[in-house]
Protein backbone atom coordinates (compact mmCIF):
# COMPACT_ATOMS: atom_id res chain seq x y z
CA UNK A 1 0.00 0.00 0.00
CA UNK A 2 1.06 3.76 -0.52
CA UNK A 3 0.55 4.54 2.85
CA UNK A 4 0.87 1.58 5.82
CA UNK A 5 -1.64 3.48 8.05
CA UNK A 6 -5.47 3.08 7.15
CA UNK A 7 -7.23 6.04 6.25
CA UNK A 8 -10.64 4.27 7.22
CA UNK A 9 -10.46 1.46 9.44
CA UNK A 10 -13.54 -0.21 10.51
CA UNK A 11 -13.71 -2.25 14.01
CA UNK A 12 -16.03 -4.43 15.53
CA UNK A 13 -19.17 -2.44 13.61
CA UNK A 14 -22.76 -3.92 14.29
CA UNK A 15 -25.61 -2.45 13.03
CA UNK A 16 -29.86 -3.34 13.68
CA UNK A 17 -32.73 -2.48 12.51
CA UNK A 18 -36.10 -3.25 14.98
CA UNK A 19 -34.13 -5.65 16.60
CA UNK A 20 -32.93 -7.50 13.45
CA UNK A 21 -29.06 -7.46 13.33
CA UNK A 22 -27.98 -6.46 9.63
CA UNK A 23 -24.72 -5.61 10.27
CA UNK A 24 -22.57 -7.91 12.08
CA UNK A 25 -18.35 -7.68 13.22
CA UNK A 26 -17.46 -5.83 10.60
CA UNK A 27 -13.82 -5.31 10.31
CA UNK A 28 -11.54 -4.05 7.17
CA UNK A 29 -8.98 -1.67 6.43
CA UNK A 30 -8.75 1.44 3.48
CA UNK A 31 -5.48 2.69 2.38
CA UNK A 32 -4.87 6.51 0.77
CA UNK A 33 -5.33 6.44 -2.52
CA UNK A 34 -6.88 3.09 -2.72
CA UNK A 35 -10.19 1.87 -4.86
CA UNK A 36 -11.93 -0.03 -2.37
CA UNK A 37 -14.70 -2.33 -3.31
CA UNK A 38 -17.81 -3.63 -1.40
CA UNK A 39 -19.32 -6.39 -3.27
CA UNK A 40 -22.87 -8.60 -2.22
CA UNK A 41 -25.82 -9.62 -3.28
CA UNK A 42 -28.76 -7.24 -2.49
CA UNK A 43 -29.69 -7.68 0.90
CA UNK A 44 -26.64 -8.41 2.16
CA UNK A 45 -25.55 -5.49 3.75
CA UNK A 46 -23.31 -3.39 1.55
CA UNK A 47 -25.68 -0.21 1.21
CA UNK A 48 -26.19 0.20 4.98
CA UNK A 49 -22.35 -0.09 5.78
CA UNK A 50 -21.67 2.95 3.51
CA UNK A 51 -24.80 4.97 5.39
CA UNK A 52 -23.65 4.03 8.66
CA UNK A 53 -19.78 5.47 7.35
CA UNK A 54 -21.07 8.57 6.13
CA UNK A 55 -22.92 8.97 9.23
CA UNK A 56 -26.48 8.92 7.26
CA UNK A 57 -27.31 5.59 9.76
CA UNK A 58 -26.19 5.52 13.70
CA UNK A 59 -24.14 2.47 14.38
CA UNK A 60 -25.31 0.14 17.37
CA UNK A 61 -21.49 -0.52 18.55
CA UNK A 62 -17.98 -0.48 17.17
CA UNK A 63 -15.73 2.26 15.69
CA UNK A 64 -14.87 3.77 12.65
CA UNK A 65 -11.77 6.00 12.14
CA UNK A 66 -11.14 7.86 9.60
CA UNK A 67 -7.42 9.40 9.56
CA UNK A 68 -7.10 7.75 12.91
CA UNK A 69 -9.96 10.06 14.40
CA UNK A 70 -13.19 8.24 15.13
CA UNK A 71 -15.84 9.55 14.12
CA UNK A 72 -18.68 7.00 15.00
CA UNK A 73 -20.77 10.04 16.20
CA UNK A 74 -19.40 12.61 14.47
CA UNK A 75 -21.91 14.39 12.40
CA UNK A 76 -21.93 13.69 8.37
CA UNK A 77 -20.75 17.08 6.94
CA UNK A 78 -17.64 16.89 9.34
CA UNK A 79 -16.35 13.61 7.96
CA UNK A 80 -14.77 15.38 4.82
CA UNK A 81 -16.14 12.97 2.73
CA UNK A 82 -17.82 13.31 -1.17
CA UNK A 83 -21.02 10.86 -1.74
CA UNK A 84 -22.29 9.61 -5.02
CA UNK A 85 -25.57 7.87 -4.94
CA UNK A 86 -27.46 5.58 -7.18
CA UNK A 87 -30.63 7.95 -8.17
CA UNK A 88 -27.57 11.05 -8.79
CA UNK A 89 -29.51 13.11 -6.14
CA UNK A 90 -28.92 16.36 -8.37
CA UNK A 91 -30.95 19.38 -7.64
CA UNK A 92 -33.08 19.65 -10.57
CA UNK A 93 -34.09 23.45 -10.32
CA UNK A 94 -30.54 24.30 -10.90
CA UNK A 95 -27.21 24.31 -13.51
CA UNK A 96 -24.79 22.29 -13.47
CA UNK A 97 -22.70 25.11 -12.37
CA UNK A 98 -25.29 26.22 -9.54
CA UNK A 99 -25.28 22.14 -8.68
CA UNK A 100 -21.79 22.16 -7.74
CA UNK A 101 -21.20 25.93 -6.14
CA UNK A 102 -24.30 24.97 -3.68
CA UNK A 103 -21.37 22.65 -1.72
CA UNK A 104 -17.88 24.65 -2.46
CA UNK A 105 -16.27 26.01 0.98
CA UNK A 106 -16.23 29.21 1.81
CA UNK A 107 -13.04 30.08 0.92
CA UNK A 108 -14.07 29.97 -2.73
CA UNK A 109 -16.09 33.12 -2.45
CA UNK A 110 -13.77 34.52 -5.93
CA UNK A 111 -16.20 34.53 -8.66
CA UNK A 112 -13.15 33.99 -10.63
CA UNK A 113 -11.63 31.37 -8.95
CA UNK A 114 -15.19 29.53 -8.48
CA UNK A 115 -15.62 29.36 -12.09
CA UNK A 116 -12.22 28.49 -12.75
CA UNK A 117 -12.46 25.46 -10.01
CA UNK A 118 -15.79 24.31 -11.48
CA UNK A 119 -14.62 24.50 -15.39
CA UNK A 120 -11.53 22.50 -14.35
CA UNK A 121 -13.74 19.95 -12.21
CA UNK A 122 -15.78 19.70 -15.03
CA UNK A 123 -13.28 18.98 -17.23
CA UNK A 124 -12.27 16.11 -15.17
CA UNK A 125 -15.30 14.60 -15.86
CA UNK A 126 -16.33 15.45 -19.71
CA UNK A 127 -19.08 17.58 -18.88
CA UNK A 128 -17.26 21.36 -19.56
CA UNK A 129 -19.68 22.07 -22.75
CA UNK A 130 -22.45 21.68 -20.21
CA UNK A 131 -21.83 23.85 -17.06
CA UNK A 132 -25.28 25.88 -17.74
CA UNK A 133 -27.17 23.15 -18.78
CA UNK A 134 -30.15 22.15 -16.37
CA UNK A 135 -30.43 18.51 -15.21
CA UNK A 136 -33.72 17.83 -17.58
CA UNK A 137 -30.61 18.49 -20.57
CA UNK A 138 -28.48 15.32 -19.96
CA UNK A 139 -28.33 11.72 -20.04
CA UNK A 140 -28.47 9.41 -17.20
CA UNK A 141 -24.93 8.97 -17.46
CA UNK A 142 -24.05 13.05 -17.71
CA UNK A 143 -26.58 13.06 -14.72
CA UNK A 144 -23.78 10.53 -12.67
CA UNK A 145 -20.78 12.56 -14.17
CA UNK A 146 -22.39 15.97 -12.49
CA UNK A 147 -23.02 13.92 -9.21
CA UNK A 148 -19.59 13.42 -8.98
CA UNK A 149 -18.12 16.26 -9.93
CA UNK A 150 -20.37 17.46 -7.00
CA UNK A 151 -18.81 15.48 -4.66
CA UNK A 152 -15.07 15.88 -5.67
CA UNK A 153 -15.74 19.82 -5.47
CA UNK A 154 -15.95 19.55 -1.54
CA UNK A 155 -12.36 18.36 -1.57
CA UNK A 156 -13.17 15.20 0.32
CA UNK A 157 -10.43 13.00 2.08
CA UNK A 158 -12.88 9.71 1.08
CA UNK A 159 -15.47 9.33 -1.37
CA UNK A 160 -18.07 6.93 -0.97
CA UNK A 161 -19.99 5.70 -4.08
CA UNK A 162 -22.85 3.95 -3.88
CA UNK A 163 -24.26 1.68 -6.65
CA UNK A 164 -23.79 4.91 -8.78
CA UNK A 165 -23.58 3.37 -12.48
CA UNK A 166 -27.08 0.05 -11.55
CA UNK A 167 -29.37 2.84 -13.60
CA UNK A 168 -27.48 2.90 -17.01
CA UNK A 169 -27.26 1.22 -19.69
CA UNK A 170 -24.51 -1.64 -20.44
CA UNK A 171 -22.67 1.01 -22.56
CA UNK A 172 -22.66 4.06 -20.73
CA UNK A 173 -21.78 2.16 -17.43
CA UNK A 174 -18.60 0.15 -19.01
CA UNK A 175 -17.60 4.16 -20.31
CA UNK A 176 -18.13 5.55 -16.86
CA UNK A 177 -16.77 2.69 -15.05
CA UNK A 178 -12.97 3.45 -16.60
CA UNK A 179 -13.85 7.10 -16.19
CA UNK A 180 -13.93 6.73 -12.45
CA UNK A 181 -10.93 4.66 -12.26
CA UNK A 182 -9.49 7.27 -14.23
CA UNK A 183 -10.48 10.35 -12.44
CA UNK A 184 -10.03 8.73 -8.77
CA UNK A 185 -6.06 7.43 -9.60
CA UNK A 186 -5.51 10.88 -10.81
CA UNK A 187 -7.09 12.97 -8.19
CA UNK A 188 -5.75 10.40 -5.80
CA UNK A 189 -8.74 9.91 -3.76
CA UNK A 190 -9.67 7.12 -1.47
CA UNK A 191 -12.56 5.63 -2.98
CA UNK A 192 -15.05 3.09 -1.32
CA UNK A 193 -17.49 2.06 -4.00
CA UNK A 194 -20.74 -0.12 -3.29
CA UNK A 195 -22.08 -2.69 -5.99
CA UNK A 196 -23.46 -5.67 -6.45
CA UNK A 197 -21.69 -6.51 -10.31
CA UNK A 198 -18.85 -8.76 -9.46
CA UNK A 199 -17.60 -7.83 -12.94
CA UNK A 200 -17.35 -4.40 -12.30
CA UNK A 201 -15.80 -5.06 -8.85
CA UNK A 202 -12.94 -7.13 -10.35
CA UNK A 203 -12.38 -3.87 -13.14
CA UNK A 204 -12.42 -1.17 -10.43
CA UNK A 205 -11.17 -2.57 -7.31
CA UNK A 206 -7.46 -2.45 -5.79
CA UNK A 207 -9.66 -4.73 -3.17
CA UNK A 208 -12.42 -6.19 -2.67
CA UNK A 209 -14.98 -7.09 0.56
CA UNK A 210 -17.26 -10.14 -0.11
CA UNK A 211 -20.27 -8.97 2.01
CA UNK A 212 -23.02 -12.15 2.74
CA UNK A 213 -25.88 -11.26 5.20
CA UNK A 214 -24.09 -8.74 6.94
CA UNK A 215 -21.10 -10.44 7.30
CA UNK A 216 -17.67 -9.76 5.40
CA UNK A 217 -17.14 -13.24 4.41
CA UNK A 218 -12.98 -12.46 2.53
CA UNK A 219 -11.31 -9.25 1.85
CA UNK A 220 -8.07 -9.36 -0.87
CA UNK A 221 -7.33 -8.56 -4.52
CA UNK A 222 -8.52 -10.49 -7.64
CA UNK A 223 -5.83 -12.71 -7.41
CA UNK A 224 -6.85 -13.75 -4.40
CA UNK A 225 -10.96 -14.32 -4.88
CA UNK A 226 -9.28 -16.33 -8.20
CA UNK A 227 -6.90 -18.35 -6.39
CA UNK A 228 -8.81 -19.11 -3.22
CA UNK A 229 -12.04 -18.24 -1.96
CA UNK A 230 -12.87 -18.66 1.48
CA UNK A 231 -15.94 -20.74 1.01
CA UNK A 232 -18.66 -21.47 -2.07
CA UNK A 233 -20.31 -18.00 -1.77
CA UNK A 234 -17.10 -15.91 -2.44
CA UNK A 235 -16.39 -18.38 -5.25
CA UNK A 236 -19.67 -18.47 -6.71
CA UNK A 237 -20.22 -14.72 -6.34
CA UNK A 238 -16.77 -13.74 -8.28
CA UNK A 239 -16.76 -15.93 -10.93
CA UNK A 240 -19.60 -17.72 -12.88
CA UNK A 241 -19.49 -22.11 -11.38
CA UNK A 242 -21.79 -24.27 -11.31
CA UNK A 243 -21.90 -27.01 -8.39
CA UNK A 244 -21.52 -30.51 -7.39
CA UNK A 245 -22.56 -32.08 -3.93
CA UNK A 246 -20.06 -35.53 -2.87
CA UNK A 247 -18.81 -37.67 -0.63
CA UNK A 248 -14.87 -37.64 -0.46
CA UNK A 249 -13.52 -41.01 -0.79
CA UNK A 250 -9.75 -40.30 -0.92
CA UNK A 251 -8.10 -36.51 -0.47
CA UNK A 252 -4.26 -36.59 -1.37
CA UNK A 253 -1.92 -33.75 -2.45
CA UNK A 254 -4.64 -32.21 -3.27
CA UNK A 255 -5.89 -34.53 -5.68
CA UNK A 256 -10.05 -35.18 -4.26
CA UNK A 257 -11.21 -38.32 -5.40
CA UNK A 258 -15.16 -37.41 -4.60
CA UNK A 259 -18.69 -39.78 -4.93
CA UNK A 260 -21.07 -37.81 -6.87
CA UNK A 261 -24.48 -39.35 -7.84
CA UNK A 262 -22.65 -42.65 -7.82
CA UNK A 263 -20.13 -41.49 -9.55
CA UNK A 264 -16.49 -41.60 -8.94
CA UNK A 265 -14.77 -38.57 -9.96
CA UNK A 266 -11.53 -36.96 -9.33
CA UNK A 267 -10.41 -33.41 -9.52
CA UNK A 268 -7.64 -31.28 -8.82
CA UNK A 269 -8.11 -28.90 -6.38
CA UNK A 270 -6.58 -25.02 -6.86
CA UNK A 271 -7.56 -23.58 -3.38
CA UNK A 272 -6.18 -24.48 -0.20
CA UNK A 273 -8.60 -27.29 1.46
CA UNK A 274 -7.70 -29.98 3.99
CA UNK A 275 -10.82 -32.88 3.40
CA UNK A 276 -10.52 -35.88 4.87
CA UNK A 277 -12.45 -39.76 4.00
CA UNK A 278 -16.35 -39.56 4.17
CA UNK A 279 -16.64 -35.53 4.35
CA UNK A 280 -19.31 -34.06 2.58
CA UNK A 281 -18.06 -31.47 0.00
CA UNK A 282 -19.21 -29.46 -2.63
CA UNK A 283 -17.09 -29.17 -5.86
CA UNK A 284 -17.33 -25.78 -7.88
CA UNK A 285 -16.43 -25.91 -11.23
CA UNK A 286 -15.87 -22.45 -13.46
CA UNK A 287 -17.68 -22.36 -16.20
CA UNK A 288 -14.62 -20.50 -18.14
CA UNK A 289 -12.99 -23.43 -17.17
CA UNK A 290 -14.89 -26.69 -18.85
CA UNK A 291 -14.86 -28.03 -22.16
CA UNK A 292 -16.13 -30.89 -24.19
CA UNK A 293 -14.00 -33.93 -23.32
CA UNK A 294 -15.37 -37.36 -24.29
CA UNK A 295 -13.83 -38.80 -20.86
CA UNK A 296 -15.61 -35.98 -19.22
CA UNK A 297 -17.30 -37.23 -15.96
CA UNK A 298 -20.08 -34.10 -16.25
CA UNK A 299 -22.93 -35.65 -18.85
CA UNK A 300 -24.92 -32.98 -20.91
CA UNK A 301 -27.63 -32.68 -23.98
CA UNK A 302 -27.01 -29.88 -26.29
CA UNK A 303 -29.76 -27.16 -26.45
CA UNK A 304 -28.48 -25.67 -29.47
CA UNK A 305 -25.17 -24.42 -30.84
CA UNK A 306 -24.79 -21.19 -31.56
CA UNK A 307 -22.16 -18.00 -33.14
CA UNK A 308 -22.04 -14.78 -31.55
CA UNK A 309 -19.55 -12.06 -30.20
CA UNK A 310 -17.51 -13.85 -33.08
CA UNK A 311 -16.84 -17.17 -31.22
CA UNK A 312 -18.74 -20.62 -31.45
CA UNK A 313 -20.54 -21.54 -28.79
CA UNK A 314 -22.55 -24.94 -27.96
CA UNK A 315 -25.32 -24.45 -25.50
CA UNK A 316 -25.63 -27.52 -22.82
CA UNK A 317 -28.34 -28.72 -20.41
CA UNK A 318 -26.22 -30.86 -17.67
CA UNK A 319 -27.25 -32.89 -15.38
CA UNK A 320 -28.26 -31.43 -12.10
CA UNK A 321 -30.74 -28.95 -14.80
CA UNK A 322 -28.50 -26.29 -15.18
CA UNK A 323 -27.63 -24.63 -18.69
CA UNK A 324 -24.54 -23.58 -19.45
CA UNK A 325 -23.04 -21.42 -22.42
CA UNK A 326 -19.46 -23.34 -23.68
CA UNK A 327 -17.29 -21.19 -25.70
CA UNK A 328 -15.28 -24.03 -27.96
CA UNK A 329 -12.63 -23.17 -30.85
CA UNK A 330 -14.15 -25.84 -33.47
CA UNK A 331 -17.33 -24.78 -35.33
CA UNK A 332 -19.50 -27.72 -34.61
CA UNK A 333 -22.80 -28.09 -35.75
CA UNK A 334 -24.79 -30.53 -33.10
CA UNK A 335 -28.71 -31.17 -33.15
CA UNK A 336 -30.79 -30.65 -30.09
CA UNK A 337 -30.86 -33.35 -27.60
CA UNK A 338 -27.48 -35.11 -28.79
CA UNK A 339 -25.79 -36.31 -25.84
CA UNK A 340 -22.02 -34.96 -24.37
CA UNK A 341 -19.63 -35.28 -22.06
CA UNK A 342 -17.49 -32.16 -20.43
CA UNK A 343 -15.08 -31.98 -17.79
CA UNK A 344 -12.86 -29.01 -16.76
CA UNK A 345 -9.26 -28.79 -18.56
CA UNK A 346 -6.35 -30.52 -16.08
CA UNK A 347 -9.81 -31.55 -14.13
CA UNK A 348 -9.42 -28.70 -11.85
CA UNK A 349 -11.97 -27.29 -9.20
CA UNK A 350 -12.40 -25.63 -6.24
CA UNK A 351 -13.51 -27.86 -3.33
CA UNK A 352 -15.36 -26.96 0.26
CA UNK A 353 -16.15 -28.86 3.32
CA UNK A 354 -19.60 -28.74 3.70
CA UNK A 355 -21.38 -27.50 6.73
CA UNK A 356 -18.60 -26.21 8.04
CA UNK A 357 -19.18 -22.27 9.27
CA UNK A 358 -16.02 -20.53 7.62
CA UNK A 359 -14.87 -17.34 9.52
CA UNK A 360 -14.96 -14.23 7.46
CA UNK A 361 -10.87 -14.03 6.67
CA UNK A 362 -8.29 -11.71 5.44
CA UNK A 363 -5.74 -11.21 2.71
CA UNK A 364 -2.46 -11.37 4.71
CA UNK A 365 -0.63 -8.25 5.38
Amino acid sequence: MEDSVPIIKVKNLNKSFGGKLVLKDINFEVYRGELFVIVGYSGSGKSTLLRVLAGLEDLDSGEILFNGSDVSRVPPQKRKIGMVFQDYAIWPHMSVRKNIEFVLNSDKSDAARKNDFIVNLLTKVGLSDKIDSTPSQLSGGQLQRVALARALAVEPDILLMDEPLSNLDRQVKKSLQLEILRITKEMGVTTLFVTHDQEEAQLLADRIAVMNSGVIEQVGDQRVFYENPVNVTVASFMDEVIQFSGRVEEFKSGICKVRVNEKLVEVVAENKVELAESDMCTICLRMSDLELNDSGWIDGLVISDKFFSGKNHIIVNITNDLTVNLEINEDLKMDFGKKVKLSTRGNVAMVFLQDTKVEAKTEAA
